[in-house]
């Protein structure tokens, strides 16, 4: 082990400032480990030899740490490390309470105590940092690490999955090792599509696992930029899209993370770079990590390889048999010679062909007949430029389209997949979305396309997932008969939508698996959305949008919200519920995207669309009058005299509405993914109590914002309304209306009242939390909230070293969403200053 610092803590009490401080150690190069993050198999094996290996132990004290048996073992071990004189210093950093155990007392002993009982927390933290980078620095020969990254940042491997079959590349996974042993970092593996580049590319990081540190293997599918910003493809931890942050902003700002984290024992690996050009690619390669693209462009300027086929008719003839299952027999031998040459020996159709040689029962004779009738019919069109008369696999898979005599319901679920992209899409997930409803018919169906390599099956990360070659994803979105439009796709388009719809309800960490896909198929559809006045086809499209937002996918929310409110306007007309319906949602999106002040001309033209409209009241429109209501009790515009009545417009309409549906009336509504009635409407009243309990605490009028609060969770309840983020909502405002009250009780003198208004705080602002950072996750601006709400409930209660803890989480948390720099987190750190003045 190469260690400079262990840090022995209690998790429980100190996780946050202990990784706070890793942090800022890391960003100088100096290699720290702590528990959990770093343990490897044997937990006390793995820290004995942690504690045996480092140059510095660094204890953060609290009375739960003094008390842990954990933290005595590890203090005993170092302690052995001195007793024999070794080269070891002990740091103890003393963050809260004065309650130390006698037992951690008889092993610190003499030693001076570092003590950031003190505020300002933060100081005391680069105070501390300052004294461990200084202590190595003194150090003889000592060297920062470079490969530990100048900021807080790490990359996170993806490592491909290679095929069981691969034969007759060894010379050219060679050549790519001695590039890049002879100082080259760059790398194109040029040649048609399907002739190996990309199996090429994930055989060499496969079996280069022990000279790279990190391997990243991804899919360009529209630009580099896109694939930079795309979390799910180059991911590295603690770093986030900032709101406001402009795309480019983000791209150049995440380069220099990576370019950070990434040097010469890093592969990149850019899948499908099928273009001549992208304006980004300078600074994409900057930087001393290796890369290789594969593509089917020229590149002059940088080094290539030339894909060719195979020509060693053994190596062909032993693909073919692998992926066949069988030894071929003599007499079809010279059938399949023709064949290969019909195909220019491009591998990925001699795959193709072997396993619909095995499923059709086939002979090669009758092979090669049904081929050739197919062949001479296929369209042949695209071709690589400088090399004439070569037909790509385009062509190729167009051909064994033609002898695959593919049934209607597997072309309908090779279509459907077509649409989600290179990326694919989990396997639970297209079993829910496509359209035939029997799933043991799409299972046999997907089972045999797997068998006949039309349909890919990995395993990833977190779940099985379907895609098709980007060849065959070609092909079908290209031709005529199998081309995906609105009618074809109808049903499954729905049936994603419905996913979309109810997102909120599932956690973000389902959510973020098909967040590829989701864009994929909205940016196949833009363009011809609404060609036809059909409103259910609005239903469809106006749910991308909110689903985009959850999944911190600002930009293209809000794009696709435009693209929805512009077809609207010009569809149905501004006197219209659905285009008010569309406003609306383009305000939920910049107002969830933390533009709030943007949002609220959108909220109101939402509701000036739907008043427009000459029909009867509906739910949508009682909703938007809660939504422009809202716009009021913030401070850009505050009026709450204008909210309130708002508000109560809001409910009468809803009770209104209620008794209309009792008396058997049709009530007009956009959206009919529910069942509207009486019951459904109700349901909508919980959230109008919630904004008026919020307007409340803007009013500073605590006891009746938590009566509202009370009122929201109640009727949640009485409705039967289980989502855990409606209900964290609820938790979390009676905990803030709780803490104020405290506050209260206390300049009156009360307190013992206080204390537990105090204890119902933390109570209520825990449980939130735990939902929030399951619903939502770590850096989600509600968990963001209720993190430093926790930590005020702790500095009231005189519970330091906790609500140090919580505050320094949200500075973590805010910097890696906006920045060093942004106002909020100033405000945080004067807090821990004034927490013992």
């Amino acid at each position: 082990m190469n260690i400079d610092v262990f840090v022995s803590h209690h998790t429980d009490s100190s996780l946050h400032i202990v990784e706070a401080i890793v942090n800022k150690l890391e960003a100088k190069g100096i290699r720290c480990w702590y528990a959990p993050r770093d343990t490897k198999g044997s937990y006390a094996s793995s820290i004995t030899q942690a504690i045996n290996s480092c140059r510095v132990f660094l204890l953060i004290l609290n009375k739960s740490a003094s008390e842990s048996v954990h933290v005595l073992n590890e203090l005993d071990l170092v302690t052995k490390r001195l007793s024999r004189k070794e080269e070891v210093s002990v740091l103890p950093f003393h963050v809260a309470d004065n309650d130390i155990s006698d037992d951690a007392r008889y092993y610190l002993g003499r030693l001076h105590w570092l003590d950031a009982t003190k505020p300002s927390m933060i100081e005391r933290i680069h105070e501390l940092v300052a004294k461990i980078s200084t202590m190595f620095s003194e150090i003889p020969g000592f060297e920062r690490n470079d490969s530990v990254t100048k900021e807080k940042h790490v990359l996170i491997s993806k490592i491909p999955q290679t095929r069981e079959v691969f034969l007759g590349r060894d010379e050219l996974l060679q050549s790519i090792c001695s590039f890049f042993e002879g100082g080259e970092r760059i790398l194109f593996l040029e040649g048609i599509g399907g002739i190996g580049k990309s199996e090429i590319a994930k055989q060499y990081a496969a079996r280069s696992q022990k000279k790279y540190k990190n391997i990243v293997f991804v899919a360009y599918t529209d630009t580099l930029n896109a694939l930079v910003c795309d979390q799910n493809k180059i991911e590295l931890t603690g770093l986030e899209k900032r709101p406001n942050e402009t795309e480019a902003d983000f791209f150049a700002r995440k380069m220099n993370a990576f370019r950070a984290v990434a040097s010469k024992d890093t592969l990149l690996i850019v899948d499908n770079y099928d273009v001549d050009v992208d304006p980004d690619f300078d600074l994409f390669v900057e930087g001393s990590h290796h890369v290789i693209f594969t593509t089917r462009n020229s590149h002059p300027g940088f080094r290539s390889i030339h894909v060719k086929a195979i020509d060693s008719k053994e190596i062909l003839f032993d693909i073919f048999e692998q992926n066949y299952g069988d030894v071929v027999c003599e007499e079809d031998r010279p059938f399949l010679e023709k064949l290969f040459a019909l195909v220019e020996n491009h591998t990925y159709a001699i795959e193709l062909l072997a396993k619909q040689m095995n499923a059709s029962f086939y002979t090669g004779e009758e092979l090669y007949h049904v081929f050739c009738k197919g062949y001479s019919t296929a369209e042949h069109e695209e071709q690589i430029v400088g090399r004439d008369g070569i037909n790509t696999a385009i062509g190729h898979i167009r051909s064994l389209f033609s002898l695959s005599n593919l049934c209607d319901e597997k072309k309908h679920i090779l279509r459907e997949l077509a649409l989600t992209g290179t990326g694919g899409i989990p396997s639970k997930l297209f079993f829910e979305w496509a359209t035939p409803t029997q799933s043991q018919t799409i299972k046999q169906h997907l089972n045999q396309l797997i068998h006949q390599s039309w349909v890919r099956c990995e395993r990833k990360a977190t779940c099985q997932q379907f895609s098709l070659h980007p060849l065959v994803s070609e092909v079908i979105l290209s031709a005529s008969e199998l081309k995906p439009n609105i009618v074809n796709c109808r049903c499954y388009l729905e049936k994603i939508a419905d996913r979309l719809y109810f997102s909120w309800n599932h956690p973000i960490s389902e959510n973020i698996l098909y967040v590829d896909a989701v864009l994929s198929i909205a940016e196949y559809f833009a363009p011809f959305a609404f060609n036809q006045n059909d409103q259910a086809l609005f239903e469809i499209w106006v749910v991308f949008s909110s689903f985009l937002w959850q999944v911190g996918k600002f930009d293209e929310a809000i794009h696709y919200g435009k693209i929805t409110y512009d077809n609207c306007l010009k569809e149905y007309g501004s006197a219209s519920l659905l285009t008010g319906f569309a406003a609306r949602a383009l305000a939920g999106a910049y107002f969830n995207c933390q533009k709030i002040e943007e949002s609220m001309p959108w909220y109101r033209l939402g509701l000036e669309h739907m008043e427009a409209e000459s029909k009867k009241e509906s739910i949508d429109l009682a909703l938007s009058y809660e939504k422009v209501a809202r716009t009021y009790t913030w401070k850009y515009d505050r009026d709450f005299k204008k909210a309130e009545a708002l508000f109560k417009k809001a409910i009468d309409t809803r009770l209104r509405l209620i008794d209309a549906y009792e008396n058997g009336e049709t009530i007009a509504r956009v959206e009919h993914r529910y069942h509207a009635d009486a019951e459904t409407t109700q349901k909508g009243l919980p959230n109008i109590y919630m904004e008026l309990g919020r307007m409340h605490q803007e009013m500073g009028d605590y006891e009746t914002a938590l009566h509202y609060a009370g009122e929201y969770l109640t009727l949640l309840e009485k409705y039967g309304i289980v989502n855990p983020s409606n209900r964290a909502y609820g938790l979390f405002d009676q905990g803030v209306c709780h803490y104020h009250l405290a506050m209260k009780w206390k300049k009156k003198g009360e307190n013992d009242i206080a204390d537990e208004c105090l204890q119902k705080s933390l109570q209520l602002l825990c449980e939130s939390l735990e939902i929030n950072m399951n619903m939502r996750g770590a850096v989600a601006l509600d968990t963001i909230d209720n993190q430093e709400w926790l930590g005020d409930v702790y500095a009231a209660m005189q519970r330091y070293g906790d609500a140090v803890n919580c505050y320094i989480a949200v500075i973590t948390m805010l910097e890696n969403i906006f920045g060093s720099d942004y106002a909020r987190i100033e405000a945080v750190k004067i807090k821990m200053d004034q927490m013992r003045q």
